[in-house]
Order: structure tokens, then sequence, then C-alpha cells
């Protein structure tokens, strides 16, 4: 199998590229990015394309498979263009579009796409352990959230325009281990919880060579739709603090709110405000499609993945 890997310089990337290589199945992985990585394998080659240009039409030809990550996460290291919505959006959700429609132009035969939990919105609302079935809510003014579900509505009138096409949804909790997001890490390493008021809101996460195997498992079963992809076990950010330190300082969430959104707006450090805001909820995901029709499941628990994470 040849496949195509958009975002391959993301920090998932770096994650799930060497699980995929390590697989005799697949023959050779054409990554592409807007700026290099620093991986290097035998059966992989890296390219300079923006997926928002045609440029990228020269490296689909006998692609089997193309796996869509490509997409502004962080957007705090964009310098001034974080305040750019057009930007951002143009990025996400118009170069996604781009990717999957030249994906069908070229006869590509499964295309997985990188969603997130984070679609199914963040309010008290929320039912727990959520299926895929749950109505998407994108979280108003929260980029990466209304990227996220723009996207997938789109993939929901792209898959009946393209019936032969498998499209694959992931859609992943908090994505935790050695190559983390810097936001989530930094975010850990801090000495202290958030004050909420009872009950406090609850947390999942994943495991990133569980996502990688996810991906594996959609690749060469004959499967198609969305997959929630999470631990099986839940809990609060306090109780992830304890796990993590013998002790953590109690912070008024509205401190830190404030602190934070100073911090974005001068420097842009520690990302979006928003994803502090999602802290406040409840975000839990029921996972047992993915277990059923997958045939797969998370190896590690959630303190196993903080643990392998910091």
């Amino acid at each position: 199998m040849k496949i195509l890997v958009t975002g391959c310089a993301s920090h998932l990337a770096g994650a799930c590229l060497p699980v995929l290589l390590d697989d005799d199945r697949i023959q050779q992985i054409i990554g592409i990015d807007l700026k290099p990585s620093d991986f290097r394998h035998a059966k992989y080659q890296e390219h300079l394309a923006d997926i928002r240009s045609n440029d990228l039409v020269q490296h689909l030809d006998d692609i089997d498979a193309v796996i869509h990550l490509a997409f502004v996460v962080n957007n705090g290291n964009l310098g001034k263009q974080r305040f750019d919505r057009d930007y951002i959006r143009s990025v996400n959700v118009a170069g996604s579009k781009h990717v999957f429609e030249l994906a069908a132009q070229h006869n590509v035969k499964t295309v997985i796409h990188m969603s997130s939990a984070i679609v199914y919105g963040m309010d008290e609302a929320n039912p727990q352990f959520m299926p895929e079935s749950q109505s998407l809510k994108p979280i108003e003014g929260f980029y990466y959230s209304e990227d996220k579900v723009a996207v997938e509505h789109f993939l929901d009138g792209y898959e009946l325009q393209h019936p032969n096409l498998r499209v694959v949804r992931f859609r992943p909790h908090v994505v935790l281990g050695e190559h983390t997001q810097p936001l989530v890490k930094a975010l850990l390493k801090q000495p202290y919880y958030f004050l909420f008021p009872d009950p406090q809101p609850l947390m999942q996460c994943i495991s990133e060579v569980d996502v990688a195997t996810a991906m594996l498992q959609a690749l060469f079963n004959d499967v198609r739709g969305s997959y929630n992809l999470a631990t099986d076990q839940v809990a609060s950010f306090h109780l992830i603090q304890k796990h993590l330190r013998n002790f953590a300082f109690p912070l008024p969430f509205g401190l830190a709110k404030r602190c934070h959104n100073l911090t974005w707006r001068y420097s842009g450090r520690y990302g979006d405000p928003a994803w502090l805001d999602c802290l406040q909820y409840s975000l839990t995901i029921d996972n047992e499609k993915a277990k059923q029709e997958l045939n797969w499941a998370p190896t590690l628990n959630l303190f196993d993945c903080l643990d392998a994470t910091l």
C-alpha cells in the first residue's frame, strides 16, 4: 500500500509514522507539510507543499490511501496570523476540502480524516460517554472546534457523492504520549488544579500509539464512518494532578483564564484561551464502536497515558 500523509510535520504524525512504516503491508508513505520534519525512514519521502495548492496533484499518483492530519491545532505559533480567522479557515476547511476532492479525482480508495472529540461541543447539556451518533455542536468562537465540525459536515455530502471511496473519520480525545502537543504538556506540568464546583468535570484521553493502531485497522479492514478513540477510564483534572504529583495548588479558574487571555493576546503562548475554557465541562465519549468494528481497543489506560507523556 502507498499512502499520502498530510501534516507530516505535526506532533501526531511524529508518533504515527513510525508505527505505520513498521508494517510490512505499507510499501511507501509520502508526507506533505508546509515545514520540514526531522523524521527519516527508507520507505518515507517528504515534500514541502501547501494543501490548498494544486501542487498537491503531483504527489497523488498511485496513492491507495490518504491520511489527512494537516490542521491548525494550536495557532499560537502563527504570530499575528493567530487572529486572522479567514487565513485559519482557509487552511483548515478549504485546505481539507481540496485534499478530499483531489483524492476522489485520483481514484484514491481510502481517506482517513483525523477529526476530534471536540466536534461534540463542550457544555453542561452533553451526556456522558457520547456515541458517534451524537449531534455535532461547534463551540462558537473556538476556531479549531468550528473548523473540525465544518469539515465533518462537508464529508457528509462527500461520502454520498463518492460511495466507492471509503471515508473513515477518527474522533480522538486528547492525544497523549511522547509527541503530545506542547500546550497539553505545559498544562500537565503546572503544579495546580482549577477550582470548579462539584461535580467535577471529567475528561478522557488516548495514547498516540493507540491512535496509530486504529489507523492501521482502518487501512486494512473494510470499514467506513466515524469512530471515537478514547480510554475506558475518566478522571477529573484534580485527580489527574494528584496522580502526577504529591501536592497541587488550587487555583481559581477565573484568575487562570484572565492570565491566559493576557498571555495569548500579547505573546501567543499557551494557545487559544478556548482550550482552557473547555476544561470547565465534562467531555466523555464511548469507544465501543471502534472496539466492535475495528477490532481495536486502547492498550493504555488514562493514567498510563499520563505517565507516558511526562
